[in-house]
């Protein structure tokens, strides 16, 4: 049973969800629409360095009650070890980053470390896998695989490409990329912090998870300038699964695979 959050523990929350969508619509998304193709080299990696310090300070003040918001200790799990897969990847592939992205992802390793440290002895990162949390990650991966093979096709036949599709072990890294830039940078907004805000104000699933979608499709405003399909269909119809998904599992580590595999595979299969 979750404690009754207090008012002042509330309004905290409901500030660090704004500063999020914040971050998200008006730095990243509008920035980027106004400036692209030619967008600021450090927009990107300064806006994820800036989202995971929130989430991880969001994680932190509701620390007691992360069930409401869909964050079981595999998303935790997920959150914390995400940094250390995107250095791995980045080191294996030699991939090459500028000295701020190198930054960044410093910055976000010592957080990982640091809130691991803060929440290690608490009892709601002490619950280990069982069937439900298996069935949720697997369905998860299922969803991921199966949509990120439909959009891939799309590509495949929008944009004719003719490069190779490459290994497995580029497929590894380019998951790993996935996860740390795009899975636990929106699921843990979207279908973790910003749901669980709304139902603690009384909203019902069925307006939360349409809500989710539209604020998760304005957020990728930028497609506007390059791929109105996405935008409009895409996007939204990833909301919708991933919403569905994390109401049906009642844990983002499931919607976080599956954004990170609908990602990777997308764009591993449509080479875009």
């Amino acid at each position: 049973m979750c404690p009754h959050p207090s008012a002042s523990s509330s309004r905290l929350m409901t500030v660090l969800v704004l500063l999020l969508l914040a971050v998200r619509f008006l730095y990243l998304g509008v920035t980027r629409f106004i400036t692209w193709p030619s967008y600021p080299p450090w927009l990107l990696p300064s806006e994820e360095v800036v989202t995971y310090l929130l989430i991880a300070v969001a994680i932190y003040t509701g620390r007691r009650r992360l069930g409401e918001f869909h964050i079981t200790s595999l998303a935790l799990a997920m959150f914390v070890i995400a940094p250390f897969l995107d250095i791995a990847a980045v080191v294996t592939t030699h991939f090459r980053l500028e000295p701020y992205e190198w930054l960044s992802r410093g910055i976000e390793v010592t957080s990982a470390v640091l809130l691991f440290a803060i929440l290690s002895r608490a009892r709601e990162l002490k619950a280990g896998l069982n069937r439900d949390s298996l069935l949720g990650l697997s369905a998860g991966i299922g969803i991921g695989i199966a949509l990120g093979l439909v959009f891939g096709t799309y590509f495949v036949i929008r944009d004719k490409p003719s490069a190779a599709v490459g290994g497995l072990s580029q497929f590894a890294a380019l998951a790993a990329f996935q996860l740390r830039g795009a899975a636990i940078m929106e699921e843990p907004l979207f279908r973790g912090f910003g749901w669980g805000q709304l139902s603690h104000k009384g909203w019902r699933d069925t307006p939360i998870l349409l809500t989710q979608a539209l604020l998760f499709s304005v957020s990728h405003l930028y497609y506007l300038r390059f791929a109105l399909f996405s935008f409009f269909v895409l996007v939204p119809a990833v909301g919708l699964c991933l919403g569905i998904l994390a109401r049906r599992t009642k844990s983002i580590a499931s919607t976080m695979l599956a954004h990170t595999f609908i990602n990777a595979v997308a764009i591993f299969w449509g080479r875009v």
